[in-house]
């Protein structure tokens, strides 16, 4: 430290003059109360012996962590102990509390008051933060008297306001409350109430956002925003109401920042909807509002199933509908229930603009179930970006999308299923069967066929943009036990696929590995199974081996079958190629002292593909 003296007088009325000491308290060893504390420059004014004036200056470091928590500031002792100091407000401050920036104003002050033998420092702070990251965006958030201390209550407010765009996520807010909140003397909400903006003149929400932050014995800590479900209750042209909650999403890799959830989408028919009339019809739905990149994007899509149906002609009946809207979205794929059209998978695209489907359930009484839906979508500049058509349909009668059946329960029958297949798959240990079980099963044949069950699944779409045509279709086939089924997992009998584009076109009706057929067990007698497949255009694979039976039968292996040849190397990969086969399989047949046991199969490969310029 050092000491100076100026306009020094002694004389018979005493002394007077300025005394200061400099460097009296450095920053890194002066406290107050825990909070870091410097002294640069203590000074005292005596006339006559009398203390006229104590000033000192330095910095206070509030109870924050970053590169800028400390404060300057011009200080002054008042009468009782009590010093209280200016701060001096050059730069921006960093407030972890709330994970902002902070500019404060010049009535902003510090006072220190003597309590038991240690300082106590008050701040009392005006001026406005900046709150950004994890999320949210608040550029300036204004203040009065927010009050930090080293004792209990660490932290108050008496005001706080706002000015500037706020953003959650890519969306703008509308605040309508601030205030904080102290769940105990440690704990610190700042809470925030906003209507939020999910798509311009469309769709709005409100939200309720948390800043919270915990005090550790010496800075005040940001843990996290909490963000509340996003309550949506909009009219859409007088006719469509879609309400509801959504959960807040951020940085996905495919959706961006948004929300998503399940709403209630309501049409009116005749009166024109609004928050205060009740719909015509409720269709309970999924939405999603989102920015991906520089675009946004939303989109709704649900379905309503009503018991008893609608008649209209017959036996048959409208048993339900429903629909999507979307915007800035392209479908991608059908929920995998089995081919339903409800909750499609949508893909955020920048060229997409609005879009709709329109699908129907129908019934005829137990005989047959079905639906349809026919979608189109637009681009940003008008014109037709795509129209698909998809179509479902199982026999008999199960209850389709409109049973009441839980995930559990779907489960447990599935796994139901599973168990009676293996139980009808032929043994490959031999095992004792007969001809009077043969008789036996094949009492229950006609009961197997009447309770079979056969679905399936259609889809078509036309991309006008890439100019191509997709198709794909599926066929189930699955009996009680198991008796007849389709040959490939699930119960699939068939499939295909048919897509045309400039650059390529194929048809895919089974592969070699995934072949159209079906199986019939009859118990553990007999088990005949059948597949096909036929294929032509581009994405021709190589030509199959030959089964298993065939190499053991011959007594080589099967990659000897192919002479080493790769002529995959060659292959452009278009042609044409089909392949039938068919095998029986019996058990252990007994009866009396004579027992059989029999295998056989038959089929064929054909393949011709094109190689190009290859030659021998």
């Amino acid at each position: 430290a050092r000491i100076s003296a100026q306009d020094l007088i002694i004389d018979d009325q005493g002394i007077s003059g300025l005394f200061a000491a400099d460097n009296v308290l450095p920053l890194e060893k002066g406290s107050a109360d825990g909070w870091p504390f410097s002294v640069d420059r203590f000074s005292m004014e005596f006339v006559a012996n009398e203390l006229t004036a104590a000033n000192f200056k330095g910095r206070l470091g509030l109870p924050f962590q970053g590169e800028h928590t400390t404060l300057r500031y011009d200080g002054l002792l008042r009468p009782g102990g009590e010093y209280v100091m200016k701060v001096l407000t050059d730069t921006m401050m960093d407030f972890s509390i709330f994970n902002a920036k902070a500019q404060l104003d010049p009535n902003s002050y510090i006072s220190l008051r003597l309590a038991s033998n240690r300082f106590i420092p008050e701040a009392v702070l005006h001026g406005y933060m900046s709150l950004a990251g994890a999320g949210a965006t608040l550029p300036k958030l204004t203040f009065r008297n927010l009050k930090l201390t080293s004792t209990e209550p660490y932290i108050s407010a008496e005001y706080f306001g706002y000015e500037g765009d706020a953003k959650l996520g890519d969306f703008p807010l509308s605040i309508h409350k601030l205030g904080l909140s102290n769940s105990s003397s440690r704990e610190v909400k700042l809470l925030v109430g906003a209507g939020i903006n999910l798509s311009e003149g469309l769709f709005s929400g409100k939200a309720d956002l948390a800043f919270l932050a915990h005090y550790d014995g010496r800075i005040w800590v940001f843990d996290d925003l909490q963000i509340g479900a996003i309550a949506v209750n909009s009219t859409i042209a007088g006719a469509l109401r879609l309400q509801g909650k959504l959960d807040w999403h951020r940085n996905d890799a495919v959706y961006g920042n948004g929300f998503a959830g399940d709403v209630t989408l309501g049409i009116s028919f005749g009166d024109k909807a609004s928050s205060s009339t009740q719909p015509g019809v409720s269709i309970h739905a999924r939405a999603a509002f989102g920015r991906k990149d520089d675009f946004r994007y939303w989109y709704a899509d649900g379905m309503a199933i009503f018991r008893p149906g609608v008649p209209i002609v017959g036996a048959m009946t409208l048993n339900g509908f429903g629909g999507a809207l979307t915007f800035g979205v392209r479908p991608e794929g059908r929920d995998p229930s089995g081919g339903h059209f409800t909750q499609a998978r949508y893909i955020p695209e920048a060229s997409q603009g609005l879009g709709f489907k329109a699908s129907t359930v129908f019934e005829v009484a137990k005989a047959a179930h079905g639906e349809a839906a026919f979608e189109m979508g637009f681009t940003k500049a008008g014109g037709l970006a795509y129209m698909g058509f998809y179509g479902y349909g199982e026999f008999p009668n199960k209850g389709g999308a409109g049973s009441s059946v839980s995930q559990e329960q779907l489960a447990q029958r599935y796994a139901q299923n599973q168990e009676q297949r293996k139980n009808a798959t032929l043994p490959d240990e031999p095992g004792i069967s007969d001809f009077v079980k043969l008789a036996q099963t094949t009492t229950s044949i006609p009961n197997s066929i009447k309770e079979s069950g056969l679905s399936g699944t259609i889809g078509i779409q036309m991309d006008f943009q890439n100019k191509s045509l997709h198709a794909s279709t599926r066929l189930y086939i699955n009996t009680p036990g198991g008796f007849i089924r389709g040959a490939e997992g699930g119960g699939e009998a068939g499939w295909g696929i048919l897509h045309i584009a400039p650059n390529e076109w194929y048809l895919h009706l089974g592969t070699p590995s995934r072949r159209l057929g079906v199986q019939l067990n009859v118990g553990n007698i007999i088990a005949i199974r059948s597949g096909s497949y036929f294929m032509a255009g581009s994405h021709i694979p190589e030509m199959p081996a030959p089964p298993r039976e065939v190499a053991d039968i011959l007594g080589t292996e099967l990659s000897t079958l192919k002479q080493g040849r790769n002529l995959e190397a060659l292959s452009t990969g278009k042609g044409l190629a089909f392949g039938s086969e068919l095998s029986v399989k019996t058990g252990d047949l007994q009866y009396l002292i004579m027992y059989a046991n029999f295998h056989t199969g038959l089929g064929f490969d054909v393949m011709l593909k094109d190689y190009g310029q290859a030659q021998c």
